[in-house]
């Protein structure tokens, strides 16, 4: 196990020099840059009694930002770069010769390739979170500050002058109430293991498709993420109960199909036992 973690360890640090920290930071900083726009750009033509002219609770900053988009293309980009340099290991470089004949077996060497992928993607997800969290205090200071100067004429004729925001637009009423973060980031066990074992799945699956020769199960994917489109126009048709016991079902299948990409994988690296 501890030579698993060395190789993963250091699998895992040349993929991140090699991109990994680029993709990182520049989505994560994209989709900040555009949440402080959209959130100190306020809301125009806003003509609601109830809310601050320019007030933006937190959970329309985030869905009307582009933080959902920069989220999608930053993780296929991060994919898309462990396809790169695992390939290289396998086709372009004599790489995978050189761990097939460390002193280890070759189950060992997969397990660490699988081990650095899921670290990538897991570790993008964390860093997203942490910062949709740390970022909420900041704006929404601001925020507060702007509707507690407001004047709101009410229809009975009272003006109210010191509205406390913060009562209805906290950090976990942002999390119930927004798309993007109810769909990745969600509260609900069953949501959220969706997210989990979707992000499984996609580190799992893009190693076994770079080190092995199987480009089958690329189409295979494709397939599987086409159905995804009338799928989800079919759950709009049922409850957010309904769509989340079907959701979860799905995701529970890939995962199943997870676990057995990481036997096979197991499998193609057996044979060639260091000596």
């Amino acid at each position: 196990m501890k030579q698993t973690a060395l190789l993963s360890g250091y699998v895992f640090q040349w993929n991140m020099k090699k991109g990994g920290w680029a993709v990182y930071v520049f989505s994560i900083l994209a989709g900040v840059i555009t949440a402080v726009y959209r959130g100190y750009a306020g809301m125009a033509g806003e003509t609601s009694p109830y809310r601050a002219k320019g007030f933006l609770p937190y959970e329309l900053i985030i869905d009307q930002s582009m933080i959902p988009l920069f989220f999608g293309i930053g993780l296929l980009a991060l994919l898309f770069l462990q396809f790169l340099q695992l390939r290289k290991y396998q086709k372009e470089s004599k790489g995978i010769y050189t761990f097939l004949t460390l002193p280890m077996k070759g189950t060992q060497v997969a397990n660490a390739f699988l081990l650095q992928s899921l670290a990538m993607v897991f570790l993008y997800y964390a860093l997203w979170l942490m910062v949709i969290v740390v970022m909420y205090f900041p704006m929404m200071h601001w925020m507060v500050s702007l509707a507690a100067k407001q004047e709101f004429l009410m229809n009975d004729g009272t003006i109210l002058t010191g509205i406390d925001a913060t009562r209805h637009n906290g950090l976990f009423l942002a999390f119930l109430r927004s798309e993007f973060l109810g769909i990745v980031y969600s509260l609900d066990w069953k949501n959220m293991m969706c997210a989990l074992f979707l992000l499984f799945f996609a580190g799992v699956w893009i190693v076994s498709v770079s080190m092995q020769r199987a480009i089958g199960l690329t189409g295979i994917f494709i397939c599987a993420a086409g159905l995804m489109i009338p799928l989800a126009l079919y759950l709009q048709g049922h409850s957010a109960g309904e769509m989340s016991n079907i959701l979860l079902t799905g995701s529970i299948l890939l995962l199943a199909v997870g676990v057995w990409l990481i036997f096979r994988l197991q499998a193609d690296f057996r044979e060639p036992l260091a000596k």
